[in-house]
C-alpha cells in the first residue's frame, strides 16, 4: 500500500512541478532579461548611453530597467512579434496614476530614442538567442540600432 501512494505522489510531482517551474510566463526565446550592449545613432555610437540597461522580457508583458546609483529606474508595456516586428505598446496607467498624469512608470525609458507612448515598432534583425538586434527608425529619419546579450 505504501508503494503505491508513493508512485501516486511521484507522478503527481512529476506532473504538476515542471509547470510550475515555467511560473506562466517563459515564451521561448524572448523570455529573461537581456541587456542593452550598443546604442547607435545613424551607424554612430550613442555617447550618452551608459551600458546601464536591461529589458525583460514574460509572456506579453516588457519591462524596461536603468540601473542608477540609487537603485533603478523602470517602465512596464506589452509586447507581441509578429511579421518580423517587434510591436511595444506603452499605453497603460493604473488607479495610483491616472492617465493624463502617466508616469514614467507607463512610458518607455528617456535615452531609448523611442516615443515614449503608444504603439512602437521595431524591426527585428537579428532574432533572439544569445544575443539579438532591433532597428527602429523615427518619425524624423534617425535609424537607432539596438544590441542585446542575453544575460
Amino acid at each position: 500500500m505504501k508503494s503505491i501512494i508513493k508512485v501516486i505522489i511521484t507522478i503527481f510531482l512529476l506532473t504538476v512541478l515542471p509547470s510550475c517551474l515555467q511560473n506562466n510566463g517563459h515564451i521561448g526565446s524572448w523570455y529573461g532579461m537581456w541587456k542593452l550592449t550598443s546604442l547607435t545613432i545613424d551607424g554612430q555610437e550613442d555617447p550618452e548611453y551608459e551600458g546601464n540597461v536591461f529589458w525583460k522580457f514574460q509572456t506579453g508583458v516588457i519591462q524596461m530597467d536603468k540601473f542608477v546609483d540609487d537603485g533603478y529606474i523602470a517602465s512596464t508595456g506589452t509586447w507581441k512579434d509578429k511579421d518580423n516586428i517587434l510591436e511595444l505598446t506603452y499605453d497603460y496607467y493604473d488607479d495610483s496614476t491616472p492617465e493624463p498624469e502617466k508616469s514614467q512608470k507607463y512610458t518607455t525609458l528617456k535615452g531609448m530614442h523611442l516615443p515614449s507612448t503608444g504603439v512602437i515598432n521595431l524591426e527585428i534583425n537579428k532574432r533572439p538567442s544569445s544575443s539579438m538586434q532591433l532597428t527602429y527608425r523615427s518619425k524624423d529619419g534617425k535609424t537607432y540600432v539596438y544590441k542585446f546579450k542575453k544575460w
